[in-house]
């Protein structure tokens, strides 16, 4: 039996045909669809960069909206994705410059020699890449194997746009592990992080001119991307952790807090958004040790309802200082790093 699907109203055999109950005949060609009905389907040749020499080359927002792009065999050249993207692999590039806009999956960077990148991903992976510089926004732990002396920063770069590239490709501002590297060949000088002062603006400059490039290069802090410490050794002993549960104003109450922190030059060391189940929240509420704002089964109720953002701080009084400006409500407040540990890691695999 055949699983064929045939036009309504017309059979391959016998049965109600096209030239009367139970006839046979072939039926009609189908007309042609007028050109409006056709969709148009992308070319690859407009999502790659390829065989380049010293060129500039940038596409802006709304140039590449969810496409596949490849960049293979350029040198000496400056290449813009500024649009989020569906997955971008990168193959055999010298000295080149190349920023990726947010990518709903996964940017792979192969075989590449002394490159200044700047990506946004949901994943990121290198092979055989050496002397390279990435400052990097990963929502998951950013992997390397057989590579050697590669640098990582935490992005801090912004074009007009970037908050509706993000949203495109449903990546949160607060869950960026950029410093968790995983090295498939561990081996001494295969991957350190840039010094702390490193800005995304320093490995691009000078930068192109662009519409949606500001002028000068990115805005200090800039309004989009969270800038935070990562991995390092703290620059303080005294910490303090912060997670809000889901709530209708809970990025306003997020962005509220990290303003206030900026301003007195607390360090952030790290964000993270997580759905809890039962038990985790509980034992997120054991951790912090008492540092809570209501009660703990309040507590964890408020935090099976949706995502939770969590934000660590260092710094001199930087307790004091967060207590100045949280919510009311439900929420954690603690010093316990133990506490902050567990949160920091959830959800790194993807």
């Amino acid at each position: 039996e055949s699983n064929h699907l045939t036009e309504p109203g017309f059979t391959s055999g016998g049965g109600f045909g096209n030239t009367g109950f139970g006839s046979s005949g072939p039926a009609p060609e189908r007309k042609k669809p007028y050109e409006w009905e056709q969709e148009s389907k992308p070319d690859p040749k407009d999502f790659t960069f390829a065989n380049l020499k010293g060129e500039t080359k940038v596409r802006e927002p709304g140039s590449v909206n969810g496409q596949q792009f490849i960049i293979d065999t350029c040198e000496d050249c400056d290449l813009y994705i500024l649009d989020h993207n569906a997955a971008v692999s990168i193959d055999d590039c010298k000295r080149c410059r190349i920023f990726i806009g947010p990518c709903e999956s996964s940017v792979f960077i192969r075989d590449c020699q002394d490159c200044k990148c700047i990506f946004l991903c949901r994943q990121f992976r290198t092979r055989n890449c050496n002397d390279c510089d990435f400052s990097l926004y990963c929502a998951t732990r950013p992997i390397i194997e057989s590579s050697k002396r590669l640098r990582f920063g935490c992005i801090d770069f912004h074009y007009e746009g970037i908050a509706e590239s993000l949203k495109a490709v449903q990546l949160s501002k607060f869950t960026n592990n950029w410093s968790h590297i995983h090295d498939f060949t561990k081996a001494p000088g295969n991957w350190s992080l840039l010094p702390p002062g490193t800005r995304s603006d320093d490995l691009l400059a000078p930068m192109p001119t662009a519409e949606c490039l500001p002028a000068g290069g990115s805005p200090n802090p800039p309004p989009v991307l969270l800038r935070t410490w990562g991995e390092r050794d703290p620059p303080s002993s005294e910490s303090v952790f912060v997670l809000l549960p889901a709530s209708k104003d809970l990025v306003a109450n997020a962005d509220k807090i990290l303003a206030h922190m900026h301003s007195l030059g607390v360090t952030l060391i790290h964000t993270n958004t997580v759905m809890f189940e039962a038990e985790t929240a509980k034992q997120m509420v054991q951790l912090a040790d008492k540092q809570i704002q209501g009660t703990a089964s309040a507590i964890v109720k408020a935090f099976g309802k949706g995502k939770s953002v969590g934000l660590e701080f260092c710094g001199v009084g930087c307790l004091h200082a967060v207590q100045q400006v949280l919510p009311a409500g439900e929420l954690i407040c603690t010093t316990s790093t133990q506490a902050s540990g567990m949160y920091r890691y959830m959800g790194i695999e993807g």
